[in-house]
């Protein structure tokens, strides 16, 4: 089943729970699965809680089109990570990574299985 874009309902499923994740465990978990494939499940590290730790993720994605501002909107302050067509914007560097980086490899999976993934932002 399409949805709206081009994206199916299940990988929009993924999307929203990606987004509406808390920083935590889980999310690192998350993380420590999709982006490191399980090579650091014994060592999960705080990815989306600790800066230090969220830039391993930006390494191992080795992704040259990775992009980080910092940004102030009305009174509150805003991190924006954009990997290619991704982009998260929340109020944690960590986290905007984080969900950055799941999203993106959750949109190189639908490529990789030929859906059509044209015009996908993150929030």
């Amino acid at each position: 089943m399409k949805t709206n874009g081009g994206i199916d309902s299940e990988s929009l499923d993924e999307m929203e729970r990606i987004t509406v994740m808390k920083v935590g465990r889980d999310l690192d978990c998350l993380v420590c699965e999709k982006v490191f494939d399980n090579k650091t499940f014994g060592s999960v590290k705080p990815y989306s809680t600790d800066i230090s730790a969220a830039l391993l993720v930006v390494e191992e994605l080795n992704n040259s089109d990775f992009v980080m501002r910092r940004l102030v909107v009305d009174n509150g302050r805003f991190w924006r990570a954009t990997i290619k067509k991704v982009c998260v914007t929340v109020r944690s560097a960590p986290e905007a990574i984080c969900k950055a980086a799941l999203l993106f490899r959750l949109e190189g999976e639908k490529i990789a299985k030929g859906s059509d993934s044209r015009g996908f932002r993150g929030f």
